[in-house]
């Protein structure tokens, strides 16, 4: 291999180590770093189970909170509509008056 040793930089991934580490992996270093590497794989997908888990809990908790508008919109529609209906305004009263025959109007 001409006397070339294989090397990682980390600074091409986005490590930055002080200054008194060399920014080079070399050699066992660079085996023993693989090998922890592959030993991080069960976080990793630990993590992203966990995120899963955290956007399936937004998403329902959104769900929640548009059924919460949708169910309190429709309560002031109702208390609205039930209010016209306890006190009739003098329009409905004239057309009801009118329709039956009477011709008793009220201002």
């Amino acid at each position: 291999m001409d006397g070339r040793q294989n090397c990682f930089n980390v600074t091409h991934v986005g490590f930055r180590l002080p200054r008194r580490f060399k920014d080079e992996i070399c050699g066992v270093e660079l085996t023993n770093f693989c090998t922890s590497a592959q030993e991080a794989g069960p976080l990793y997908i630990a993590a992203f189970v966990g995120c899963l888990v955290l956007v399936i809990g937004l998403i329902h908790f959104m769900c929640c909170l548009s059924a919460n508008y949708a169910h309190i919109k429709d309560g002031i529609k109702l208390r609205k509509y039930e209010d016209a209906a306890k006190f009739p305004t003098d329009e409905t009263e004239f057309s009801t008056l009118t329709k039956g025959g009477n011709s008793k109007t009220t201002y």
